[in-house]
This record gives C-alpha cells, structure tokens and sequence, in this order.
C-alpha cells in the first residue's frame, strides 16, 4: 500500500516537472523568434545603409580649451565634442565653463559670482525677483536680446547672457567712409590748412565749393584700415599697447576720435533683421489689451453692461483701449461652446506682460439690453470682465457716438438706431481712495511696554535695487497723505515690502523685536468655529474688504514714538496703525 502512494506521489512530480519544463520551452521559443526579428531588421537596415557598415573605434576625444582667442574656432570644435558624445543640453553649459583658461574665467565670473553672492545674503527674495534683477544689470544689447527669449530661470539667462556676450564680441563693427570734412571747435590759436580729396560718392549734404577747409588742430588720432588689421591680428588695444582681456582697463584713459577710412566698408549688404523677434514684435503691437480690461478698473474709454449668452447674465466691458474682442474661458467650459484652435497668438497686457490666447469662438451671439450681437471673440484669462468688446466690434458699428459723461453709446444696428446705457456707479465716494487722516476715536491704538524695556533698535534690510525706487514712491505718498512724518525717536525697526495677489506692494514694518517688548493684549478674538455657528441660518452673505484699514486707526500721540522704522532715505514714525504690531488685531 505505501509502495503505491510512493509511486504515485513519483508520478505526479515527473508530470508537474515536465509541464514546467515545456512552459520553458515555449517561453524560449518566443525569446529565439524575437531575437531573430531583431537581428533580421539589423541586417535590413546594414543592407540599406552600406556607408554605415563602417564601425568607427572608441575614440576618446578631449575637451577643447578656450583662453581668450579664436572663439568661433572654440565653439566650433565644442560643438563637434557634444555632437559626438550625445552630450544632453542642461550639462553643456557646466562642461564649456569647466574648460575655461587664463582671463576668461574672471570674464565669465565676473558679473555672476558678484550677484550670487549679493543674492545669497538676501532672504525672502523669490525667484522672479532675483531674475529681474540679473537682467536689468546686464548691458542693453545683451538685455534686449535675453527679454526676447523669456528665459524663465536664472540658470537660463546667465546661459543666454553669456552666449550673446560671445556674439557681440566676436562680431565685426562696420565703419561708415568719411566723406566730408567738419570744422571742429578750435583749442589752439594756429589753424592748420588740410586738403580734402573727392571721392566718387555723392555727398550727403551740399558741400562748399572750395577745394580746402580749414581745421584746427585737435589733437585727433587717426588710425588707418593698415593699422587697425595689424592690431587685430596682435589683438591690442586701439588706445594703448596691452593685450586684449575681457577684464583689461585702460591705465590712461583719452577721449580720441577714431576715423577709418575704408572703402571697402560701403560694399558691405546691411545685416538682415531678426524676422522672428520683428514678427513677434508686430504681433504684440497688432493684438493688445488695455489694463482697465485686465483688471477691471474704470477709467476713460470704458462701458460696462450687461449682457446674455445662452441664457447666462455675463458682464461685458466696452472698452476702445483694446484691440480684439476677449471672452473668459470659464464661460465657454460652462455653456460647453464650440472652440477652435488657434496658435502663436499672444496678446500684450498692460503690465507690459504677454497672455497666450487659448482659442477662438466664431459667431457668438449676446444680447445686451434686448439686441442681439454676432461676435468673433478669443479666449483669455481676463479678470476685469467675462466679455470684453474692443476695437475689433466698434469698427463694425460705423459711425457711432461714445458719451462716456453719460456712458451711452449709439449707433445703428441694422435699420434701427440703438442707444445702449451702461451701469453707473451710485456710491463713488464709498469707492474712492481715501485720502488723508482718519477721524481719532475713542479707542486709538497704544503700545504699553514692559517694564524697564529698552528702546528697539534693528538694524535695516538689505533691499534689491528694483524695490528702492518703489519704497521711495510709497514714502513720499505716504508723507503727503500724513500717514508718517519724519523723526528722531530712539526706536527703529526695519521694513519690508511684500507683494500681494494683484502684484503691488505691500509696506510692511517688521515689529518683532518691538512685539517682544510689548504687553500683550488680552481682548478674546473669535475663532472661525464660533463665527460659522453665528451664521447659522443666514440666507444671504456678503464680503467686506476694507482699503488698507488699520490705516483707518489713529496710533495715540504720546506711543508714535515707538513705531518709528528706518528706510535709506529716512527715520520716519506711524501716524496710524502699521501692520505687523501684536496687539493690531484687537484694537481692529
């Protein structure tokens, strides 16, 4: 009985063995037909391509160095050593920087280790900032041609800056030949008589008749087209005997007159323009969007109405600042509209920035007060309206009236003379900007100190260049309103400008070290679980966005003193209440 278990148990690991065994072979029978596909479509391709049957040897090629001299020949050899390794761009840059030698590491260092260094001492500075700030610095040709690109990182722009720094170096200057002789202002008493000979161009301007033209003597250093070759090719100075260097400073600087004349130089074509930054740049200037559109705000040239597509109540700005008609893009995923694509249309804004149109939506009707409108529109994030009526649709009108005293606008449609109305603003005094000091009330802020503090005294930000213009600004408005005045209070506290969601600036003093001194006020402020159990019940909801409103509260006289804030134009102290003090939201 035990033999035939035994054997049993035999046959049945033989038959589990020989059904692994042919899961295998069927596993390598597929692995040999795709092995020999593959090594099929090699051939085929070796036959196709004979000149390919050549292997090459494993060549190992060094990178080329640059000192400083022949760089069209550098790069062109830099470019053959990333072709040929297959080089991937974002390492390109780091490689090219390593093999710098002799004066052109401090070149290319120059400018950037500066303002990384200068960078790195700054904190809270955003990415976008620091950007700005490496591209205003940079000369104005090499900043023009960086803007053209948009580089969106600094490691892009420094890549960019450098190349186009490249360019304008190796890129030969062309001289006009001088054809007409100029009396210059005397600094000597003896004139000198020279001869001018003719040439065979026809002068710009009427020239005298005599043949002589007297010159005083100016000290003028004329170098000939012979002298300037020579010196090329020694690579010297014009204005003194040292090699040339990136980083060389002339040690007795002249102000001299160079004149070439070569005739050679006429013959040369003028340099074709750049035909895509051109193009891009006409496009911008065709298709535009005025700021009160982008954000809304009323100004001179707008209308506001109300409007119906498909059912849906949707705001329409009128506004002649604009070229095209633009649609919010939320409105066509709403009512779920037919869109086309559309590419390369960018349109400027203005805050100089450029929006990239998503779409275009043919023949769209709106009804505004009871007409009926059929409008080819574009769609693009604009936040002042859902419909934007520019240029485009007031020339279809034809002659028609714009009172924007009255905000009508009439014109014929059809047969019929329509006479839209648009929505006037009932409460300009609750919308207008407030101006001067507020009321003093009962309640005005204080700071009680704690006993035998010490008077607050930290040291100032280092601010960015492109903000000290903007807090100047802010100070000098500030003043005029009365919100500060100048002091010499021993308190001082340090400000920072932080930009909000609508991209201006908000003034802020940094009071920490004040706030740590300060008795802390014990005024309750309600949670949010507490406020949302008052509204229980509620049916309608509104939303309160005061202008700056802890300026809208008096800092007691005899506690200004102790607000004071330094800037690097001033010692300045609050009239009102700053933000960032530790007891402002209980005095709110």
């Amino acid at each position: 009985m035990a033999e035939k278990t035994r054997l049993k148990d035999l046959t049945a690991d033989v038959k589990r063995i020989l059904e692994v065994l042919e899961i295998r072979d069927r596993e390598n029978a597929i692995r040999f037909e795709t092995l020999e596909s593959a090594v099929d479509a090699l051939m085929q391709q070796k036959t196709a391509n004979p000149a390919s049957s050549f292997q090459v040897p494993n060549i190992k090629l060094d990178f080329p160095r640059f000192d400083g001299s022949d760089v069209l020949q550098w790069i062109f050899k830099e470019e053959q050593f990333f072709s040929y390794y297959n080089t991937p761009d974002d390492h390109r840059l780091t490689i090219a920087v390593i093999h710098l030698d002799k004066d052109v590491v401090p070149w290319f260092q120059e400018y950037y280790v500066k303002f990384t260094a200068l960078a790195n001492r700054v904190q809270g500075v955003t990415t976008e900032a620091l950007l700005d700030c490496f591209i205003g610095r940079l000369k104005p040709d090499i900043r023009r041609d960086v803007i053209a690109q948009s580089p969106s990182t600094l490691i892009r722009s420094v890549s960019l800056a450098k190349f186009y720094e490249e360019k304008y170096m190796t890129k030969p200057k062309h001289y006009q030949p001088y054809t007409t002789a100029k009396t210059l202002t005397p600094n000597t008493s003896q004139p000198i008589h020279q001869t001018i000979k003719s040439t065979n161009l026809p002068p710009l301007l009427p020239t005298p008749t005599t043949a002589s033209t007297t010159i005083r003597n100016t000290h003028i250093k004329r170098i000939t087209p012979a002298e300037m070759q020579l010196r090329r090719e020694k690579w010297l100075y014009y204005r003194c005997e040292e090699k040339f260097s990136p980083t060389h400073r002339c040690p007795n600087k002249q102000y001299l007159l160079l004149q070439c004349q070569n005739a050679d130089s006429a013959d040369l074509p003028p340099e074709p323009p750049d035909t895509e930054q051109q193009g891009e740049l006409n496009l911008l200037q065709e298709h535009h969007l005025s700021y009160n559109a982008l954000k809304g705000a009323s100004g001179l040239g707008t209308m506001k109405f109300q409007g119906l597509i498909n059912g849906i109540t949707v705001q329409v700005l009128v506004d002649s600042g604009s070229s095209d008609n633009f649609l919010q893009p939320r409105i066509t995923h709403c009512l779920k509209l037919p869109i086309e694509p559309i590419s390369n249309f960018k349109v400027l804004v203005g805050n100089d920035n450029a929006l990239v149109a998503e779409g275009l939506v043919k023949d769209l009707e709106v009804r505004i007060q009871g007409h009926s409108l059929t409008l080819l529109v574009y769609l693009l994030p604009v936040t002042g309206a859902d419909l934007v009526l520019g240029i485009a649709w007031l020339a279809t009108l034809g002659p028609h009236i714009s009172d924007y005293s009255t905000l009508t606008l009439k014109f014929y449609l059809g047969n019929h003379f329509v006479t839209l109305h648009g929505e006037q603003n009932t409460l300009p005094v609750v919308f207008s900007v407030p101006s001067g000091l507020p009321p003093s009330r009962s309640q005005n802020h204080s700071i009680p100190l704690l006993q035998g503090s010490e008077p607050v005294k930290v040291r100032p930000y280092r601010y960015p260049h492109s903000q000290k213009h903007q807090i100047e600004i802010m100070v000098q408005d500030m003043l005029k309103e009365g919100l500060i005045i100048p002091s010499t209070s021993p308190f001082s506290s340090p400000i920072i400008l932080v930009k909000k969601k609508d991209e201006t600036w908000h003034f802020c003093t940094d009071s920490r070290a004040l706030n740590a001194i300060t008795v802390k006020d014990s005024f309750p402020i309600p949670t949010v679980d507490e406020l949302i159990d008052e509204l229980h019940g509620a049916q309608f909801f509104s939303k309160l966005d005061l202008r700056s409103g802890y300026h809208q509260i008096l800092v007691k006289e005899e506690d200004r003193f102790k607000t004071a804030f330094r800037t690097h134009k001033g010692h300045y102290e609050w009239v009102v209440m700053p933000f960032g003090l530790t007891n402002a939201p209980a005095t709110f």
